[in-house]
This record gives structure tokens, C-alpha cells and sequence, in this order.
């Protein structure tokens, strides 16, 4: 992968931060497991978007993703990733 990614015992996938100077996007990325759950992932797209504001960061783009929680296949989360945008 084109950026350096650390999966912690919790889960999470930690991508970790490069230097200034590099270029690059700032990527917000949320997630629900279910198509029932679309008001938490608004809400959450709108918590990661005041979030970044409130730390002066410019967010890109925000990135929702609806998955089941049964396997660890994120299709959009590993585009991001492969992304050397």
C-alpha cells in the first residue's frame, strides 16, 4: 500500500501520518455494517467533518461505506488506501 497502515487490537485500521510537503488528500472515511443504519452514518459523516474543522485540518472528501460486520472487506476504505492521489 502506498501509505503506512497499522490494524490495532481493536480493529481499527490506523493510517499513520506522513510529513508535511508530501502532497496528498485528507480523507475522512466512516462506516456503518448495515443499509439500516444510513441516519448514524450521516451523523457520523457529520461528527468526522466538525471533528476535522475543529483541529483546523481541510477535509477532501468524506468517504461512507456500508458493510456487513461479518468479514473485513471494506471495498472503498482499500481504494482509499491504494489511492497515491
Amino acid at each position: 500500500m502506498p501509505v503506512s497502515v497499522v490494524k490495532a487490537a481493536t480493529g481499527w485500521y490506523l493510517v499513520l501520518s506522513q510529513s508535511a510537503g508530501r502532497g496528498g488528500r485528507t480523507v475522512g472515511y466512516c462506516w456503518v455494517s448495515g443499509a439500516d443504519q444510513e441516519a448514524d452514518l450521516e451523523r457520523q459523516v457529520g461528527r468526522v467533518t466538525l471533528g476535522a474543522l475543529e483541529r483546523g485540518l481541510r477535509l477532501d472528501s468524506v468517504v461512507p461505506e456500508v458493510g456487513s460486520g461479518l468479514n473485513a472487506r471494506r471495498v472503498k476504505f482499500s481504494r482509499l488506501l491504494a489511492d497515491r492521489r
